[in-house]
């Protein structure tokens, strides 16, 4: 996780009625605390991560912790106190401060697994995700959250050379996202192959080996733009809906050139994802 983190003391000290968590994630097991109780919480409009889970002290429940779960369509009003001078009693005894992790599963080493990528001879590159989360200090009657549409623009990918050609991957943040459009442009010398991928990430129990083999990936990946060959200038649209596709952790692109001079080539793609169904 970053360091150091964001602190909701800070925002209380500075008389704000609410603390925004918004950070890059570094790891799938990133976990984020609060020394401040709220009265509500709710997704932030920059949150790459729909589903957060909130993790609060609770006398009552086992391990002293109790847990609820916020995406974009669910936010929780209620007041939760962070109790610094108790502790959970689990994993360890720690002090029973209000935790956020994602609920999302999010893999920085993932690596496309039926699609043919090389580790020797092919380059991949990830939009890190952001945590965004709003915790308010106020009572509020309700809370309507929205994510804002996510717009990235990429104009260049990294690629390696295998004999002449270059590949590159590019993985791009979709949790929850219900539409997009993606509008491909080869703004390279030669021909450029692209291809569009929806990745569902999993895991599931193994219980036929040993222990530190416990767990076995269940990644799905599906087409989603079938190979597409533009000349140089070429323009490619592709619309994403949820309803008819499914939902996706990440969509994945792939680029091949036909040759490759230096690290890479030009290929524009433009990119808006929104939690608004088409």
């Amino acid at each position: 996780m970053s360091y150091p983190q964001p602190s909701s003391n800070a925002a209380v000290l500075g008389g704000s009625d609410f603390f925004r968590l918004n950070t890059r994630l570094v790891s799938p097991g990133d976990i984020y605390e609060s020394e401040q109780g709220s009265h509500a919480f709710a997704i932030g409009p920059d949150s790459d991560i729909a589903n957060v889970n909130v993790f609060y002290y609770d006398p009552a429940s086992p391990a002293s912790m109790n847990t609820f779960q916020i995406s974009p369509d669910r936010s929780f009003v209620g007041t939760v106190n962070s109790r610094v001078t108790e502790n959970y009693q689990t994993p360890s005894p720690i002090p029973g401060r209000v935790l956020f992790a994602p609920a999302d599963l999010y893999n920085p080493f993932y690596r496309p697994t039926a699609l043919g990528y090389s580790n020797v001879n092919d380059s991949i590159s990830f939009i890190t995700p952001i945590l965004d989360v709003v915790q308010y200090f106020t009572p509020l009657p309700s809370i309507v959250p929205q994510r804002i549409d996510k717009t990235y623009e990429i104009e260049r990918v990294e690629a390696r050379g295998n004999a002449g050609n270059g590949v590159g991957w590019i993985v791009v943040p979709a949790w929850g996202r219900k539409s997009g459009t993606f509008l491909f442009k080869n703004c390279y010398t030669v021909d450029l192959d692209v291809t569009l991928y929806g990745v569902k990430l999993g895991i599931s129990a193994n219980q036929s080996v040993a222990p530190s083999l416990a767990f076995i990936s269940t990644t799905v990946e599906n087409t989603l733009m079938a190979l597409t060959t533009q000349i140089p200038g070429d323009t490619t649209l592709y619309t994403y809906r949820m309803s008819v596709s499914g939902q996706y952790d990440y969509f994945l692109m792939r680029y091949e050139a036909a040759s490759i001079l230096g690290t890479g080539f030009g290929a524009t793609t433009h990119i808006i994802l929104s939690d608004d169904a088409l």
